[in-house]
């Protein structure tokens, strides 16, 4: 998994500046606030609390640096200290929880950037992978996240991630699967699958929607 998600790191990775600055703004203002907080300190326990916010802040800072750079992903590895780690041993590491919050926000970061399902499709390769690889785990990942951004924001044309219609059979199956397990409405699966305004034979004969039908326990209209 690791492995996958290290490659297309690579490939999609890119340099966010305006937010670089942006951060550098915020920190900038937090530190003259911080110093301001230091001279108030009046127990112990402030100086814990200060002590856990800066910790905080380092690790979000850290966050985004990994997000918005072209630092080789290898290092992010590194420095969650998670490098050579399997199995169990990567799965209970206290860091692993941050790597799945990382691929959270560079997938969130993708989708804002405009990398459609079909191009990380593309990117795999996964008409030649099984559905148990690791990639195509990675990718149904990423078109559930894409997915719920539409679903989320369908009457928001503002924040709706580009609607991409079509792609290879399996790839729609895939998509099949994805929206019967978040039970979404036959409208909305129609509108994907271009029907419509099917009549129920060609809904019926939509190997696509009849499979969504199958899996949902739905009725065809």
């Amino acid at each position: 998994m690791i492995i996958v998600f290290l490659v297309c790191y690579s490939v999609f990775t890119t340099v966010d500046e305006s937010s670089q600055t942006e951060e550098k703004s915020y920190f900038t203002g937090l530190s003259s606030s911080l110093q301001e907080g230091r001279k108030l300190r009046i127990s112990p326990n402030a100086a814990d609390t200060e002590d856990r916010v800066m910790s905080s802040l380092k690790m979000w800072r850290q966050m985004r640096r990994w997000i918005h750079s072209n630092e080789k992903d290898d290092i992010v590895f590194k420095e969650l200290g998670l490098i050579g780690l399997t199995g169990e041993a990567l799965f209970s590491h206290p860091n692993y929880k941050r790597w799945v919050e990382f691929e959270q926000k560079w997938m969130k970061k993708l989708i804002e950037d405009g990398v459609s399902t079909a191009t990380f499709w593309s990117v795999y390769n996964l008409d030649k992978s099984s559905e148990h690889s690791e990639a195509f785990k990675l990718y149904v990942r990423y078109a559930t996240m894409y997915d719920n951004e539409i679903y989320s924001n369908q009457y928001n044309l503002y924040r709706r991630p580009i609607v991409y219609y079509g792609g290879t059979k399996k790839e729609i199956f895939a998509k099949v699967d994805i929206w019967a397990k978040n039970n979404r409405p036959r409208d909305y699966v129609k509108t994907f699958l271009k029907l419509g305004f099917a009549n129920k034979d060609q809904l019926l004969a939509n190997p696509y929607y009849s499979k969504f039908l199958e899996l949902t326990g739905k009725s065809v209209n």
